[in-house]
Order: structure tokens, then C-alpha cells, then sequence
């Protein structure tokens, strides 16, 4: 194994991990990457998302921040299902026929293939944390489309 001619298997691990006192996963996840995540920020014309999460897992996460802004809200359609929670401000959130007021500290959860946009509702700019699944999965957030009478 030293001379590299060999890969070790757990029943040599195991063994070494007891006599240094140390679990598995210290010893295997030596070479593992930062567990920080470096976000990444888009400007957009009233809004700016904040990435919290790589482009490459299935789950995204991001803050987004949305400048109060005069005019009809943007709705659009696409794949996937969005949480959203907000963190300050008050958001307007279209979801196909429904116009809803969502307060700060609570949560809406839909289906992003109902026509739906988001926006800063009255003169404060609205935080949202955002988790959005591409794959179309729902999140498992137990009560969030009860609690706020959303369509399953």
C-alpha cells in the first residue's frame, strides 16, 4: 500500500482509524474541498440574486434581493418546484390567478410550472431566500402549501 501497488479496503481502514483514534471520514476526507460555498452575484434590472449554492447540484439556494418597482409583475412558467421565504420586506407573489401578500418571516412554496413572479410589495426592498429544484421533485417542506392554502 505504501508503494502505491495497492488500494486499501475497509478491512484495512478500520484497524487504522482504532489506533489513531480518529473516525473514517477524518481519515478519507482529507482532500475533500472547502465546505464554503464562494456565492456568486447577478444584477439584473430590479433585482440581484446572490448564489448560495454550486450550479451543479440538483438543489439551488440564493438570496435574492427585489428594488421596489412601478408596473405589472413578470410572470413566467418553467420547470421545477420553489420555496421561498422571506427575510425582510414584503413580497407580492403571483402564482397563475392568485395574487398573494407574503410577510416577512413567512414561506410560500409552488409549483414553477404555474405561471409565477415575485416582487417587492410597497417603498422597502424585499430579501428572499430562495431553494429551487430543477428537477421538477417537490421540496419536503411538511405544511408550507396547507399552511398558506397553496394548489398541491
Amino acid at each position: 500500500m505504501e508503494a502505491g501497488t495497492r488500494a486499501p479496503n475497509l478491512k484495512l481502514l478500520i484497524p487504522v482509524t482504532r489506533a489513531m483514534r480518529i473516525s473514517l471520514d477524518d481519515l478519507l476526507m482529507w482532500n475533500a474541498p472547502h465546505p464554503r460555498v464562494q456565492a456568486r452575484t447577478r444584477r439584473f434590472a430590479n433585482l440581484t440574486v446572490e448564489y448560495l449554492s454550486p450550479e451543479t447540484v440538483p438543489v439551488r439556494t440564493s438570496k435574492m434581493t427585489f428594488i421596489p418597482s412601478p408596473g405589472p409583475i413578470q410572470t413566467r412558467s418553467h420547470d421545477g418546484y420553489e420555496w421561498i421565504y422571506v427575510l425582510r420586506g414584503r413580497a407580492r407573489v403571483i402564482l397563475g390567478d392568485r395574487d398573494l401578500v407574503v410577510e416577512a418571516g413567512q414561506a410560500a412554496e409552488f409549483d414553477t410550472r404555474i405561471p409565477h413572479g415575485v416582487a417587492a410589495l410597497g417603498n422597502e426592498p424585499l430579501e428572499v431566500l430562495a431553494i429551487f429544484n430543477r428537477s421538477g421533485e417537490r421540496l419536503h417542506l411538511p405544511g408550507i402549501s396547507e399552511r398558506y392554502n397553496l394548489p398541491e
